[in-house]
């Protein structure tokens, strides 16, 4: 599995996911928009791809008001009644839209389409494909998706990885490199994730070896911050330690700047000082520099790149 490091792109639209849903979305947008989708896996192995049932759709204007009620119905009537509303009078457009793009529904014998009962309709109107009408939906979709001149997918790569380092003006990694490193460290390496309401607003990977638990990588969502997942997942971290009999439980690198003044990495420190740790200063990296003037360029570049994150992050603040 190869490993991409993404270069700065600007674009007018993100859309996390490559299921039926963003492809869709993708399709739909003006084509002068910059589009960049993400798939936090390879594109087809998104959940749309395995979808069995079909789609509902309206077969004719005199099913509406029972379309209408079961729908209600299978939801508790907690359903948003304008959405369904929606959901219902856009079904024979969007189903034509799939059909024009080659999605091959299921037929009668004069052609017209066959619908298939399912869950809690009371009446048959599920438009499908075999049992595999996600794959032939999502399939259609990326094809449509690929001709896109203004749309680019990025394989491997998650909208929390994006967000951190966004927010924390540091470099990510796509999904690929994690992989392979827990793959490389077996049962010395562990990957946490932490849950609210079912989904996943935080990772963190540390190791374990030699007495020694190193805390290496993390991530949060901006959106569910206010719960504090991470402090969560170092707790468990540090658990893990101390069941192995670790001594040492070492919570990695922090800026050799400590001033909260203009810097960017200054919550980073925060948040790991915030366990009452001890800062060693150690000797560090040293590079050997072979073209003196290259490497002058090089780190004038990454002082102004630097500077000029900071100077976004302040205009949005």
């Amino acid at each position: 599995m190869e490993t991409k490091q993404y270069p700065d792109m600007q674009c007018d639209v993100v859309i996390a996911g490559c299921g039926v849903a963003g492809l869709y979305a993708a399709l739909n947008l003006p084509k002068s928009t910059r589009v960049i989708m993400l798939s936090k896996g390879a594109v087809d192995e998104c959940d749309s791809m395995l979808a069995q049932g079909g789609i509902c759709v309206l077969p004719e204007g005199s099913d509406y008001d029972a379309f209408f009620e079961d729908t209600m119905h299978a939801g508790h009537y907690e359903n948003r009644r304008e959405s369904v509303d929606i959901m219902i009078r856009s079904s024979r457009s969007v189903i034509n839209d799939l059909l024009a793009m080659g999605v091959d529904f299921e037929r009668k014998a004069d052609g017209s389409l066959d619908f298939t009962r399912e869950g809690a309709h009371s009446r048959p109107r599920i438009a499908f494909h075999a049992d595999i009408t996600g794959r032939e939906i999502t399939t259609k979709l990326l094809q449509a998706v690929r001709k896109l001149d203004n749309v680019q997918i990025l394989e491997h790569v998650a909208m929390t990885d994006i967000l951190t380092g966004e927010r924390d003006g540091f470099a990510t990694r796509p999904k690929a490199y994690f992989e392979r490193f827990l793959a490389a460290l077996g049962e010395h390496a562990r990957l946490y994730l932490g849950f609210y309401e079912g989904r996943a607003i935080s990772g963190a990977i540390t190791t374990n070896f030699g007495g020694k638990a190193c805390y290496v990588y993390g991530a949060s969502d901006n959106e569910c911050r206010n719960h504090m997942p991470n402090y969560l997942m170092q707790w468990e971290m540090i658990r893990w330690a101390l069941e192995t009999g670790c001594t040492v439980y070492d919570f990695q690198g922090v800026s050799g700047n400590l001033s909260p003044e203009g810097n960017h990495m200054y919550g980073l420190y925060r948040f790991k000082k915030g366990f009452n740790g001890q800062l060693d200063e150690l000797a560090g990296e040293f590079d050997y520099v072979y073209r003196p003037l290259r490497a002058k360029m090089v780190d004038r570049a990454i002082i102004l790149n630097d500077r000029l994150r900071h100077l976004r992050t302040s205009r949005r603040s």
